[in-house]
């Protein structure tokens, strides 16, 4: 279940954006995000990323674990995800079988929505959120917002006006009982190092579906987008053949 809401989420990111408001600019920062997870049957994972956003918008979501362990005893996608405006590339890597692809953006319209899919602050004003307080996390004023709330689920965020609205908290709660805890251990309000927004050294380039192939290798039985797949792969031959025509003039 981990899995697939990550796979989810990744999705939700690199296939086209919806438009957004227009950013007159990004507040560069970084953040060390400790994100903790229960399953229905009360297992518990753990995993650790960085976020990091440049002043042009570019950003990057990256696993700390550079090499995860005891991999063949629970398979799982560890994903890190890279937007380099100043290039057009999106990148996307996968740490068990060291592939990332990287995928030329052709479109402007679709580049500027990439680059505020983690900087707007549109749901404060639109009526998508309920906002209940507001407080302070490292020394930055956030506001806690309600996402959703049912008979059985409620989702909250706690997010940063002055980041974009970046979330440095975010719950998920089921049944009464906490299932999801993604919270901000640090916050760096500086310019990235712009390596975070490179193909990670070690990573083999290949497509999407070579990407799919070779995790489905390593893990038979298991796969990373499913049908996804075949839509990112028109994307990456898209731009491909976009970027050479340009280097073509």
């Amino acid at each position: 279940m981990r899995t697939l809401a990550l796979a989810t989420a990744l999705l939700g990111a690199i296939l086209p954006a919806m438009p957004q408001a227009a950013q007159d600019g990004f507040r560069p920062f970084s953040a060390t995000l400790k994100a903790q997870y229960w399953t229905e049957t009360g297992k518990y994972a753990e995993r650790h990323t960085t976020f990091a956003r440049s002043a042009d918008g570019s950003h990057a979501f990256i696993s700390d674990e550079a090499a995860p362990g005891d991999p063949d005893q629970t398979p799982r996608a560890f994903f890190s995800y890279r937007l380099n405006v100043s290039k057009r590339w999106r990148i996307v890597t996968e740490s068990f079988t060291m592939t990332a692809v990287v995928t030329y953006i052709p479109d402007d319209r679709e580049l500027k929505a990439l680059a505020s899919s983690y900087g707007t602050c549109d749901n404060l004003s639109n009526g998508t959120r309920t906002q209940l307080a507001r407080s302070t996390m490292f020394g930055l004023e956030v506001v806690e917002t309600e996402i959703e709330r049912d008979e059985r689920s409620l989702i909250k965020e706690w997010v940063a006006p002055s980041l974009q609205c970046f979330a440095l908290k975010r719950t998920e709660v089921l049944d009464g009982r906490l299932r999801v805890n993604i919270e901000a251990v640090s916050v760096e309000l500086r310019e990235p190092d712009p390596v975070m927004f490179q193909p990670p050294v070690g990573h083999e380039l290949v497509s999407p579906l070579m990407q799919e192939q070779r995790y489905k290798a390593r893990f038979p039985g298991h796969e990373l987008f499913g049908q996804a797949v075949y839509k990112l792969e028109q994307q990456y031959q898209s731009g491909l053949a976009a970027s050479k025509q340009r280097q073509s003039k």
